[in-house]
C-alpha cells in the first residue's frame, strides 16, 4: 500500500505588529495641539466678527449727526458686512477641516491600540474606542452632515455662532443697501454739499463801468 499523501505545510500565521508606546503618546499629544489650535481660532475669529459689528454700529450712530457722511458710511457698512460674511464662510469651513482631522487622528490611535507594545507586556484597553462606544450608547452623539459622520453634540452647536454671524452681517449688509437706494437723492446731496464750489464772477453794475 501506498502511504496517503500528506496535507501541505502550511504558513505560520503573520506576527502581529507591535508599535512603541512613545510614538503613541506623541501622536496623542498632536491630536491636543489641533484641539487648542481649534479653540484658539473661535476666540479668534469671534472677536473680529464682534468688532466689525462694533464697528457698523458706532459707524452709523456718528453718521446720523453727520448727515453729509452718511452715503460714504452706509457703503462702508455694506463692505463691512459682504467681508464679515465671507469670513464665517472661511470660519465654518475651517472648523470642519480641524473636525476631519481630529477624527483621522483617532481613528489612527484607535488602530494602532490593540498593538501597542508597553515594557512590563501590558496590553492596552484601548481607551478612546471604549469612550466613544460609551457616547453612542448614551446618545451623546449627533449626526454631522458637512462631515457626514457623528460628533458630540457640543461640535454641532459650535457651527452655530459662525452661521449667526453671518446672517447677521448678510442682512445688515442688504439693510444699509436698501436705505441708502432709498434715500439716494438726499444722500447724495449731502455728499455734495462737502464739495468746494466756485464763487460767482463779481457782477459789475454800470456805474462802477462808468468809473473805470
Amino acid at each position: 500500500m501506498t502511504d496517503a499523501p500528506s496535507a501541505p505545510a502550511q504558513d505560520p500565521p503573520p506576527a502581529q505588529p507591535h508599535y512603541s508606546f512613545q510614538e503613541y503618546e506623541l501622536y496623542y499629544q498632536t491630536t491636543e495641539r489641533v484641539i487648542d489650535r481649534r479653540i484658539s481660532l473661535n476666540t479668534w475669529n469671534y472677536g473680529i466678527c464682534a468688532t466689525i459689528l462694533a464697528a457698523m454700529g458706532l459707524a452709523t450712530q456718528w453718521a446720523v449727526s453727520n448727515s453729509a457722511f452718511m452715503l460714504l458710511v452706509f457703503a462702508l457698512n455694506v463692505l463691512l458686512g459682504l467681508m464679515g460674511a465671507l469670513l464665517c464662510t472661511l470660519w465654518i469651513s475651517q472648523i470642519g477641516d480641524y473636525k476631519a482631522l481630529n477624527d483621522a487622528k483617532f481613528q489612527i490611535l484607535n488602530a494602532m491600540a490593540p498593538h501597542v507594545k508597553f515594557e512590563g507586556g501590558e496590553v492596552s484597553f484601548e481607551p478612546f474606542r471604549r469612550e466613544w462606544d460609551h457616547l453612542k450608547a448614551t446618545n451623546r452623539l449627533s449626526a454631522f452632515k458637512a462631515l457626514s459622520r457623528l460628533t458630540l453634540s457640543s461640535s454641532t452647536s459650535e457651527m452655530m455662532i459662525p452661521r449667526a454671524f453671518r446672517w447677521i452681517f448678510m442682512l445688515a449688509a442688504v439693510l444699509f443697501l436698501a436705505i441708502a437706494i432709498a434715500n439716494w437723492g438726499q444722500m447724495r446731496q449731502g455728499l455734495f454739499r462737502l464739495a468746494p464750489q466756485t464763487a460767482p464772477p463779481p457782477v459789475q453794475t454800470a456805474a462802477a463801468s462808468l468809473a473805470h
